[in-house]
């Protein structure tokens, strides 16, 4: 829900209103071509922005892209995330230094899953809701997975 602030000064020749509000978050699919489905979340970032003037402004920021990086900086980026400090506890935690999961702790074996399905569960699974990452992060994570054999 976003909140609406409607802020106004008067002084002196005239008065300005603006109206402000607080980032939304949606999640959306997107299917290319292909067929592959990728779940994304499109964020916007600051609500619109009224002025008494007319002028409005909105900033969006998409969500993940919908293809893995072969920039081997990104790989390596994902696979530090990976190991050590994915929302300030590395994945390898719960999935295994290997990727090959855990079963006593309910974290499956993500070797092999594909880039789509891994941006799909970092952006939509509950049960890792404590892991907060931005869209680059997301993005290296899905890539270094993304080179694991299953």
């Amino acid at each position: 829900m976003v909140l609406a602030l409607l802020v106004v000064a008067c002084g002196g020749t005239g008065s300005t209103a603006t109206t402000v509000g607080g980032p939304t978050t949606a999640p959306s699919i997107t299917t290319n071509a292909g067929g592959a489905t990728t779940a994304a979340t499109t964020t916007t970032t600051a609500a619109p922005v009224t002025t008494a003037a007319g002028a409005t402004t909105t900033t969006t920021t998409a969500g993940p892209t919908t293809t893995a990086s072969s920039d081997p900086a990104v790989i390596a980026e994902g696979e530090e995330l990976f190991q050590r400090t994915a929302g300030g506890i590395g994945c390898a935690y719960c999935h295994t230094a290997a990727a090959t999961g855990n079963p006593d702790l309910g974290s499956p074996d993500i070797r092999g899953k594909g880039y789509d399905a891994i941006v799909n569960q970092l952006v939509n699974n509950q049960n890792m809701s404590f892991i907060v990452l931005d869209n680059g992060q997301i993005e290296a994570i899905a890539a270094y997975l993304a080179t694991l054999a299953p």
